[in-house]
Parts: structure tokens; C-alpha cells; sequence
């Protein structure tokens, strides 16, 4: 929806859209004709454009981004600016890599989309996020964080699993990257 739509001059919320049952929003994305990216939890990421997201009123249902399997969730979205090079990946169980952004084709909304992670029985996609330059990553787990280069990430193909990236403690899980 366009972010004009939540100019309110009320106290309180309004809201932003109207939600099946089971259904909860799990990431906002501001755009400005950027690429979008979503990840669900089994690992199928898809890459589409937003001119392919027509713009609704804010209390509409909206349109399907992508097809999920079955137990199958999307975890998170982020915009995918022109000039990302990779995308950095990681897992709850900590494996982390990059992969080069042309390995993944934009696709048309309500697809599967493709595999950003291979994944070892038992473990879950836990974020991605686009990289355009060199930075500096913070790993979080439910229990301790750690700080990364973007230098310090392997670039692995979309079929790899990646290499650890934090120690985990027996009932810890990463939960989120963040670039800074």
C-alpha cells in the first residue's frame, strides 16, 4: 500500500491489512522500486519485482507472494537494492554464506521461487540479507551475538550449506543477521 495511506491525524493504529485466520504479518518492507526478497523456513527464496505488487488500499487482503509447501512458513522479506552483489544466508543452526545475486532470477509473484540454502536434516532457514558492499554483520542467536565482515562470509553456490558461524550452546538457534 503507499505509506500516504497511514497519514492519520488520530492517536492510536489504523489498519494495514485485513489477515486470514492463522495469518500474521512477519515483515514490512519500504520500497522505492527496489526488488523484493522472500525466504520461507524450508529455504525456497523468491526475488520479484514491486511493479508486480499492484498497489491496495491498506484494509485490503493483498495478493499471493509466493506458493509455500506444506509446514512451510515465510520467515522474513527485505528489499534487494540494484546495486547488491550477494546475498548473505544463514540458518538456525548457524551455517552462513553468501551467494552471488545472479544465481537467483527475478520471478514472477506466487511461484515457489528457488533454494537460497541446502540444508542438514533438523535445521531451518533463520534470515537472508542483500549485500552491496563490504560491512560489518551481527550474527544473533537466542543466546549470544557475534560480529562478522562481509570478508569473513564464505560465497558459496545456491545447492551449498555453508560453514559455521557461531558457537551454539545446546538449545540455541540463530535468529536474525543484521548489516551495519
Amino acid at each position: 500500500s503507499e505509506i500516504g495511506e497511514y497519514n492519520m491525524s488520530r492517536k492510536g493504529a489504523v489498519k494495514a491489512l485485513a489477515l486470514d485466520a492463522g495469518d500474521e504479518i512477519i515483515s514490512i518492507v519500504f520500497t522505492n522500486n527496489d526488488k523484493v526478497g522472500i525466504l520461507t523456513e524450508l529455504g525456497n527464496f523468491i526475488m520479484i519485482k514491486t511493479d508486480d505488487i499492484r498497489a491496495i488500499g491498506r484494509v485490503a487482503r493483498g495478493v499471493k507472494a509466493i506458493t509455500l509447501n506444506d509446514d512451510d512458513y515465510v520467515i522474513i522479506a527485505h528489499a534487494i537494492p540494484e546495486n547488491t552483489t550477494h546475498l548473505a544466508s544463514i540458518s538456525g543452526n548457524g551455517l552462513f554464506k553468501q551467494t552471488s545475486i545472479s544465481e537467483f532470477a527475478v520471478q514472477g509473484r506466487g511461484t515457489k521461487g528457488n533454494k537460497i540454502q541446502k540444508l542438514n536434516e533438523g535445521d531451518w532457514m533463520a534470515d537472508f540479507y542483500p549485500i552491496a558492499k563490504d560491512g560489518d554483520i551481527l550474527v544473533a542467536s537466542t543466546n549470544a551475538c557475534i560480529k562478522l565482515t562481509t570478508n569473513d562470509i564464505p560465497i558459496f553456490s545456491k545447492g551449498a550449506l555453508g560453514n559455521k558461524s557461531i558457537k551454539l550452546q545446546p538449545k540455541d538457534n540463530v535468529v536474525r543477521i543484521s548489516i551495519y
